[in-house]
């Protein structure tokens, strides 16, 4: 039988950490507090990049890796599975900061076995496409923040054009009009717009960077 991969396995364990609410609370309207990316969706965007013929491929994975690749994806499956108390175990108040430190442990041991595993120009690439797969959502992560120097400003501008983003997607996603494929697209050209912008909130220095 095969097996469920990782990333489903990954996104099911957030929500479970991260939601004592109802399927149907969860679906989509105007997003509330502060725009953030998860621990987990970096992490999420490399295995698929790990996984994937079209990723191998760039990446120029050995048949040697993708045998270790298998087996390090059963350890995770594992260590993840003793880290993932349901958010009800969690006091509200605490849940999100707990949440995110303990996924955070766990995606930076995940990108420890990767990075072992692969040399050194294998992973700045594997590094590069993951980020860049994030899109506009890469922007908020405090590690691309500091490599790319923003100022306070620059981090308020980029906060307030991904909550706008989230905000037109889901009001895209609302709508039952659009088929899914209708959708798709719709939110591909959010997305894209959104992107085109931020890249020219960006020093030609930080552009550099960033490429």
């Amino acid at each position: 039988m095969r097996s469920i991969s990782l990333t489903v396995i990954l996104n099911v364990a957030w929500m479970l950490m991260t939601s004592g609410t109802s399927v149907r609370a969860q679906l989509p309207g105007p997003p509330t507090g502060r725009p953030r990316v998860s621990p987990m969706a970096e992490l999420v965007a490399g295995l698929n990049l790990l996984n994937t013929p079209e990723g191998q491929k760039e990446l120029k994975i050995t048949e040697e890796q993708k045998g270790k690749i298998q087996k390090l994806q059963d350890n995770w499956r594992s260590n993840l599975a003793e880290r993932t108390p349901p958010a009800q175990l969690l006091p509200e108040d605490e849940r999100r900061a707990k949440t995110d430190a303990l996924m955070q442990e766990y995606v930076d041991e995940v990108k420890r076995d990767i990075q072992k595993l692969l040399d050194a120009n294998q992973f700045r690439r594997f590094e590069q496409i993951t980020i860049q797969t994030l899109g506009l959502s890469a922007f908020s992560l405090p590690a691309n923040q500091k490599a790319l120097k923003f100022t306070e400003e620059q981090k308020s501008r980029f906060e307030a054009m991904i909550e706008a983003a989230m905000i037109e997607v889901a009001q895209k996603l609302r709508n039952n009009q659009l088929d899914r494929d209708a959708a798709k697209s719709a939110i591909s050209e959010i997305r894209n717009q959104a992107m085109e912008k931020a890249i020219g909130l960006l020093s030609e220095e930080q552009k550099k960077t960033w490429n």
